[in-house]
């Protein structure tokens, strides 16, 4: 385990979906919250992103039915963050994560918040075109997988707007 290649190491686990609470008939149906770890040498961890819910009563402001709850953390909260420690500039963060416009800056977490310290990567692509050209590739892939998912606009964007994707809560694990 070399120590200096292990603060170039980050390992996400990520839920694309939640389930409701309450049953369809048969099961569950998809929810809009869902979980992601951060696992690596140079995460700060011992911390939780977002909030659980205070209230989970059928009257509560962040439930829309059978069990949705409109999480406290947007999906482009984590990758913002890991985009960012990739080196994707503000315009990148922008291409890479459409929705991103959607939230409130505090909504998103920053490279030095999961990576405090870190140096920058510096094993980056030759050119920022291809660094984006990969970048984009992967999120792309993602999109494809989670096209069907179940996951809420903004609070204060219309229903039927194009949704987007978001977790409930986000756990850095300690080294």
């Amino acid at each position: 385990r070399d120590a200096a290649m292990l603060d170039d190491v980050a390992i996400v686990s990520m839920s694309d979906f939640g389930r409701t609470l309450s049953s369809n008939g048969q099961g569950t149906d998809h929810g809009w919250g869902g979980n992601h770890f951060v696992i690596g040498g140079g995460v700060a961890g011992g911390r939780i992103f977002g909030e659980y819910p205070a209230d989970l009563t059928e009257v509560s402001a962040i439930n829309i039915g059978r069990g949705r709850f409109i999480p406290t953390l947007p999906w482009e909260g984590v990758w913002n963050a890991l985009a960012q420690w990739f080196g994707a500039t503000n315009s990148d963060l922008d291409y890479i994560m459409p929705n991103r416009g959607n939230f409130a800056t505090s909504q998103l977490l920053r490279a030095n918040t999961l990576f405090p310290g870190a140096r920058g990567r510096r094993l980056q692509p030759t050119t920022s075109d291809a660094r984006m050209e990969s970048l984009a590739s992967a999120v792309d892939a993602l999109q494809r997988d989670l096209t069907h998912s179940h996951a809420p606009a903004p609070i204060g964007t219309r229903i039927d707007a194009p949704a987007t994707h978001a977790v409930g809560h986000v756990r850095a694990h300690p080294r």
